[in-house]
């Protein structure tokens, strides 16, 4: 994202651009009759060439109109033949906010205009508009933009349908009132992913503006701009800390399944798989769980057993004789681990018979996940530390297990490539005696698209599991994840979370 400089001559209405030593004025002569005071529109022509300047302050796609910030492009066109070579800058030009009165405490939702061109080797290239929000966390100096975006072909203006979008997540800049992140542009043509950096407008930060430009490797590219404005309280939430709106959440699930004799020992006939669940928060205190035969079970406020000072919210009710229980992790309690944005748990269901107890215990892992392709654009490589929770269980007459351990895992954002371990123990449910499963080690590999990956479990390089993990807040700041492993004659279930260092 190279520089390019715009200045405004009041007396004689001129604008001038300068880009890479090529300077290009454009005079109230050259403004296309047609335009508007909000879309205004320069040619300046000569054979074989021209230039053009379009200034905007309104968005193409909504009635969002900003004040301190405009949105410009820049096209440069020159012709040869049949042929025409176009360069195409974006731009965001205003009246920058002082790094002081930048805020630094609590957060803020604005609403975006996105506009944007790409391009892919033998296609034709097509223009984007959108407009979603963008949430500024100033607590915690991370944004994120989230807009559902139109293509337009270049040359005709045709409109293309489908699944259109564009994300973005970063971390605000302390020292001069900007912020930088990446971005993923999903649209009719190939993904492309890149870098975007931007800052606040106008002497509040009432606005905000930037610009953003990628590749994929195979021939294509995109470059756009965005303006927001009009800053609001949220709509969402944007951590598990602080829970002000109803919310859904996809959960991974961990599952073990089986009978457990009254001498506290498994039948033998013990199953685990991973699954999903969908968790649903209410304000007003109720948690719900559903599966994929639909709802299952929803607990009220006053389900909640008391039990404020430790590490896990326990959910508990009875139904038909069936003992229903939901235990989740706190994530700002007095834990092992302290999350922000991922958190784990059981759901736990217990049915009383003349023999035996039927059992079924779900470990999921669930939160705010980070948006697919955002890790794309990232470099560098961190290490996430966790915890991990489980159970245990086997025939042959063994005791079923609580499984506690920890977790490591290795990201290297640059060649997209993730390893690391869970290290397990169990402790017997009746007599507390303990057991040490030892590491498990994840199959390494590439691909982190979709900030999330399945891969396998080994034990002294034999296959044992899998495990499947997922980023979760604006930057993939923590994973949590869920898995299910044979090792030893037992069947070993449960969940993690980790934090990046």
């Amino acid at each position: 994202m190279g520089e390019i400089s715009i200045s405004f001559n009041a007396a004689t209405g001129t604008y001038t651009m300068t880009r890479d030593g090529i300077t290009q004025s454009f005079s109230p002569a050259d403004r296309v009759a047609t335009s508007s005071d909000a879309d205004r529109r320069y040619i300046v022509g000569t054979p074989g060439s021209s230039e053009a300047l379009t200034l905007i302050d309104t968005s193409y796609t909504s009635d969002l109109r900003t004040r301190y910030v405009g949105l410009g492009f820049w096209q440069s066109n020159t012709r040869s033949d049949t042929l025409q070579n176009t360069a195409f800058d974006v731009f965001v030009y205003g009246f920058p906010t002082d790094n002081a009165a930048v805020p630094r405490m609590g957060s803020a939702q604005y609403t975006t205009d996105v506009f944007g061109l790409t391009t892919q080797v033998g296609r034709d290239p097509l223009t984007f508009a959108g407009t979603g929000p963008t949430v500024f966390d100033f607590d915690r100096s991370t944004f994120t933009i989230d807009t559902n975006l139109q293509e337009y072909y270049f040359v005709t203006g045709a409109g293309v349908t489908g699944a259109l979008s564009f994300r973005a997540a970063g971390t605000l800049n302390s020292g001069d009132g900007g912020f930088s992140g990446t971005f993923r542009y999903e649209g009719s043509l190939d993904p492309v992913a890149g870098q975007l950096s931007g800052r606040f407008y106008g002497p509040d930060a009432q606005e905000a503006g930037g610009v953003f430009t990628g590749d994929n490797g195979t021939g294509g590219t995109v470059v756009g701009g965005f303006t927001a404005a009009n800053p609001a309280a949220l709509d969402r939430n944007i951590t598990l800390t602080d829970l002000d709106h109803n919310m859904g959440l996809f959960a991974l699930g961990g599952e073990y399944s089986g009978l457990q004799l009254k001498d506290g020992t498994d039948d033998g006939t013990s199953e685990a798989r991973l699954l999903t669940k969908g968790l649903f928060y209410y304000t007003d205190g109720r948690y719900a769980i559903s599966g994929a035969g639909g709802p299952e079970v929803e607990f009220a406020a006053t389900d909640r057993v008391d039990g404020s000072a430790d590490a896990y919210t326990v959910y508990r009710k009875t139904v038909a004789g069936e003992t229903i229980e939901m235990s989740l992790y706190k994530p700002n309690g007095p834990g092992e681990i302290e999350l922000t944005y991922a958190s784990f748990g059981e759901y736990a269901r217990f049915k009383e018979t003349a023999d035996a107890n039927e059992i079924t215990r779900t470990f999921l892992s669930y939160g705010l996940e980070t948006a697919p392709g955002i890790l794309l654009g990232r470099t560098g490589s961190a290490t996430y530390n966790g915890v991990a929770i489980g159970t245990a269980a086997s025939g042959g007459g063994q005791q079923q297990l609580a499984v506690t351990g920890t977790s490591q895992f290795q990201i290297d954002f640059g060649t997209q490539a993730y390893g690391g371990w869970l290290r397990l123990q169990g402790a017997d449910r009746v007599s507390g005696s303990t057991v040490d499963f030892g590491q498990f080690d994840l199959v390494a590999g590439t691909g982190l698209a979709q900030s999330e990956f399945l891969t396998g479990l080994t034990k002294a390089g034999s296959s044992v599991g899998d495990i499947y993990m997922r980023f979760f807040g604006p930057n993939g700041e923590e994973m949590a994840g869920s898995f299910g492993l044979i090792s030893g004659g037992r069947v070993i279930t449960g969940a993690t979370a980790a934090v990046r260092d």
